[in-house]
Formats: C-alpha cells, structure tokens, sequence
C-alpha cells in the first residue's frame, strides 16, 4: 500500500502498493452496507471498506479506473519462491493438502490464457512473460514469534516476516536468485495473525500484502498470505479440491504475485487512481454465486477471480493477444518518375498467448513474413 513505503496490499475491499501493497478482504463495494466496516490500508492512504458479507463470485473491477504506469521496473520473468512458515504444513516433501494446492498452481499458471493479461503491463526494458516460474519451496516448522498486538490474538510482525525470508534465503539456498524478478512469498500459520507494520491486521484490514527488502545491499519483492480462517471475506467462494482453504490461498496468492510482478517496487509500477494494482482490483465481492473454476495447465482447476484488463476496462478470466508495433506507421516517400523509395519496415510483436494471423490491407510483393511470434511487411 501506498502511504508505507514499499507495500502493496490486499486489503478489505481494497488494494495496494508503494513499497507496500494492501489486498483487500474480500472486496466488497467500497462503502456498500455491509454489516461491518474496516480500514484498509492503500498505498499509504487509509479508505473505509467493508468486510464481504455474503461470500464473493465473478470479481467486478474496483478502484479508480484504468492502471497507469509510473516509471518503475516491472519483474519481466516472475520466479515465485514459497516459504510456509509454522506447523501444519507438513515438510517439502510431503505437503499439507492446502500447500499443494498452492503450489500445484503456481506449477500450473504459465503459460495461460489466465496468466496472459499480465503481458500487458511493460516498463521500459520490456513486457512481463507469460512464463511465471515457481522458484522453489521451503517449510520452516519453527513457530514465528508472537505477541498479541491484533486484538489480542497471536501476532507475527512483519519485521519478523522479513526476518524469515532472509532466513528461507539462506537455508534453501536461494541466494542466486534473480532479484529483479523474484518473489518471495510468506504463509503463516492459522492460528496467527499478521501485522503489516503499520497497525493494520489481517482478516480486519487486509488479507495479504507485498513489499520490498533489502539483503545485503540487494532489494527483494516480498509478500505475506495470512492463513483466511476468520473472516470469510479472505476465502474463495468454492473449491474444485474440496479445500476451501487451500483454494482460498491459491486464489490470494494470484493477486499477490500479479501485483508484485507489475508493481514489484510499490508505487512505482502499474496502479491505477486509487491506488489499486491488476490482482487488488479484481478481489473477489459478494456478487452472487461462484463462478466455474478457471481451467490451467496439467489439467489443474482452480477457483480463480479475474485481472484487471486495461484493453478490456475489466476484470478478466481469460486474455488472448496483445501487440505491439516497432513504429505507428510507414513513412510516406515522395519519389521522382521512374525511381522507387526506399524499403520500410513495420514489424508486429505478439506479445500473448494466442497465435498471430496478420494480412495487409494493401498487399505487396514480396509477402510478408510471419511466425507465432512476429510478421515483418516491407513497402514497396
């Protein structure tokens, strides 16, 4: 969320970013009269939101209008890395069933038709892949150090969180990893809350978050997904695995990692007017019943809701293509009787998922070259 630095949450209703970034609870309509209302942090402003009552379906675009970009990096090649920290876990070798959820859909996710909205979100060195990586995956059955700042309930704080990736850093041997388009991502226990640093809490005011971190003079994209046991407006609203639970973390897990990859350095990335990054706007919300579950790969099926689609003004279950052209048009070249201009070249760069299929209005000869990825047509 914006307004800390460096964080991008989840929070209820809302989302956020700037060296912190909120997910929203539930995310029902901001200020709808729902039974009870919260605070949610927003790149480091604070809006009333409210906690969904009755749980979520398709997720309707919330926030501010279309994302815009605000010069910072965006992670070209997302590599998630997932680090469960507590007991119920299980080991990394055999997972609790809610973790394998988690991590089957990361396994899943790239390249997706789901995963290919995010393409449309470059910095200036170029566009997210479709090609999200799990990087690896470490349980620490250590319990986290508590003390009952939420509501009296045992409290993680984020301090100790950052502790605990740098520890996950070093012993899964981690230390290679790519910086600039690592994730590294948190999962605690279901008997502890979190505290984000800055007096919000989660299942009150937010259901997960990202940040950055500093090792050894390196910064890292950080998140935290707090285990949704409280308050259902941090779960799924069904679960192809009859886990709601698991179902629910994979589905915060998405939003996490959308926004980290194109707002990874909070604020400084892809968000839009109010603060809200592409996974935050498309929270789920108390809308009517769940949609079918969104079809991966490897035959994995997840209850999924959308990201925000700036060439469809929507929250999106599927995005086809998305283009790019090395200039905006052929110059026209005066030429004397008898001559020919020079040869110009406009090329298109698929940037999706879906194969290219490109004509010219005014066919030429030679034809026009093209593949999967890109066609090239020479005038004259």
């Amino acid at each position: 969320m914006r307004g800390m630095a460096g964080v991008g949450k989840f929070c209820l209703a809302v989302a956020a970013l700037v060296a912190s970034s909120l997910f929203p609870l539930g995310a029902g309509a901001a200020h709808a009269a729902l039974p009870s209302q919260i605070t949610s942090v927003t790149r480091g402003q604070h809006q009333s939101a409210p906690i969904a009552a009755p749980m979520a379906s398709y997720s309707l675009a919330q926030g501010g209008g279309q994302l815009t970009y605000h010069n910072g990096p965006v992670q070209h090649n997302p590599v998630v890395y997932l680090v469960f920290w507590g007991a119920g876990w299980g080991s990394a070798g055999a997972l609790s069933t809610d973790a394998q959820i988690v991590r089957q859909y990361f396994q899943d996710i790239s390249p997706t038709w789901y995963n290919n909205v995010v393409t449309q979100y470059p910095d200036t060195s170029g566009l997210v892949a479709n090609a999200t990586a799990l990087g690896g995956v470490y349980v620490d059955t250590g319990a986290p150090p508590t003390d009952t700042s939420c509501s009296g309930q045992a409290t993680v704080r984020d301090a100790a969180i950052q502790a605990e990736v740098g520890a996950a850093i070093a012993a899964a041997g981690w230390q290679s990893a790519d910086a600039a388009n690592a994730l590294f991502l948190v999962y605690t226990p279901s008997s502890v809350a979190v505290s984000d640093g800055a007096g919000a809490c989660s299942e009150q005011h937010f259901c997960a978050y990202h940040k950055t971190l500093a090792l050894n003079s390196v910064t890292y994209a950080y998140g935290v997904v707090a285990y949704p046991t409280g308050q259902r407006a941090c779960q799924a609203p069904a679960s192809p695995h009859g886990n709601i639970f698991g179902e629910s973390l994979a589905s915060l897990s998405s939003q996490l990692a959308y926004g980290a990859a194109t707002d990874p350095h909070p604020g400084t990335g892809w968000f839009d007017a109010l603060n809200f990054e592409m996974g935050a706007k498309c929270g789920w919300q108390p809308t009517g019943a769940a949609p079918p579950p969104v079809s991966l790969n490897s035959g994995g099926s997840f209850e999924l809701p959308g990201a925000y689609s700036n060439a469809n003004g929507a929250c999106m279950r599927y995005y086809a293509s998305h283009f790019e052209l090395s200039a905006p048009f052929i110059n026209v070249a005066s030429t004397t009787a008898g001559s020919s201009p020079l040869p110009q070249t406009i090329t298109l760069t698929n940037s999706g998922f879906a194969p290219m299929n490109w004509t010219p209005s005014r066919p030429r000869s030679p034809s026009p070259t093209a593949t999967r990825t890109t066609a090239a047509y020479s005038y004259p």
